[in-house]
């Protein structure tokens, strides 16, 4: 009988087809794992899609609680909160006037959906919290909305109270000093605003029912705030 002793190179092949094979194995099963561990009806729906019960197509708030009734004011000068207009939709995002891209994107979705709704519009309230009370005063809140979406609410505060709201919706927002080339601190102060780049969904009741990140459907929020609203989407 003849002995037959693999060369090295068949060796290698082997032992690569081995390594591959393993490699793969293993990719699927942290893709199994990712797709098991998704919270439902969040990050497996795409737009137009719901795995929801109460047929909402927002990420679900975890969980669903009050939105708490803290006063801030608002762009005309005067005391505001959650507790003020019951029986309306609310639509809560937190931004600042001199936002690059984020802020005026999500009021120009915001708008869209105004569109989508037609006259059930009119039940609908958007409210925008300043991520950065200590320029966006009021005035400076009720020109940057007269700009953009003149019947929306604009709040702002001492940095206390807009930080309490933050945190009852779980969301943030720290200044960042606007930095010059190799790192030196920029002239005047000037610094941007890092926030939670959340859209707050607020049933009629004054519930917080979910909300939505990143990119956002017209389409998704308006079929969203019909339902809570109890009209056929």
């Amino acid at each position: 009988m003849t002995l037959v002793i693999p060369s090295r190179r068949s060796l290698a092949v082997v032992g690569t087809l081995l390594l591959g094979f393993a490699a793969l194995l293993l990719v699927e099963r942290a893709r199994s794992r990712s797709v098991a561990d998704a919270p439902t009806g969040a990050a497996m729906s795409g737009p137009g899609e719901t795995s929801r019960p109460d047929g909402l197509r927002a990420e679900p708030a975890r969980p669903e609680r009050p939105a708490l009734a803290l006063a801030l004011t608002d762009q005309r000068g005067q005391p505001w909160s959650l507790d003020q207009g019951r029986g309306q939709v609310r639509l809560l995002f937190f931004g600042y006037t001199h936002c690059p891209d984020y802020c005026p994107q999500t009021l120009a979705v915001l708008g869209q959906v105004r569109r989508e709704l037609g006259p059930e519009a009119e039940r609908l309230q958007v409210v925008m919290v300043s991520a950065d009370p200590e320029r966006d005063r009021p005035e400076v809140l009720a020109a940057y909305l007269g700009d953009h979406a003149p019947s929306d609410i604009g709040l702002t505060g001492d940095l206390e109270a807009v930080a309490a709201m933050a945190a009852a919706f779980g969301a943030e927002f720290r200044k960042d000093p606007v930095r010059q080339a190799g790192g030196a601190p920029g002239g005047d102060g000037e610094y941007t605003v890092t926030h939670t780049g959340r859209l707050y969904l607020i049933d009629p009741a004054g519930q917080i029912r979910g909300s939505y990140l990143g990119a956002l459907s017209p389409q998704d929020v308006a079929h969203d705030v019909r339902v809570l609203l109890g009209v056929s989407p």
